[in-house]
């Protein structure tokens, strides 16, 4: 993920790394975090951290304005029931490790 362009997305990104399975409510987020991410909209810091697509979809299965779920870990069972395209997801994490692994 594109964690070095995130700025102060960062410190948002740790706090879901550390509360992964919770479900977020962005009212009940911890001040720092709050003063970190400011106004934006959720899905435009997940989208600034490389979240896009299926990508989005595998890691945030349940997002809206005012709660998030993050999940750092799947299983081959949830990618189905969750609609989640393989190959398109392959593809996309195979394009985000080349635009963020230049060599």
């Amino acid at each position: 993920m594109v964690l070095a362009a995130a700025g102060s997305n960062l410190e948002f990104m740790l706090f879901l790394l550390e509360n992964s399975g919770k479900e977020l409510k962005r009212d009940a987020l911890p001040d720092f975090i709050k003063k970190e991410i400011g106004n934006k909209a959720f899905i435009k810091i997940l989208n600034a951290l490389g979240f896009k697509g299926e990508i989005l979809k595998l890691f945030f299965p349940k997002r809206s304005k005012t709660k998030l779920l993050f999940q750092k870990g799947i299983i081959q069972t949830e990618l189905e029931k969750r609609g989640i395209k393989r190959q398109k997801l392959l593809k996309e994490l195979e394009l985000a490790n080349i635009s963020n692994n230049p060599e």
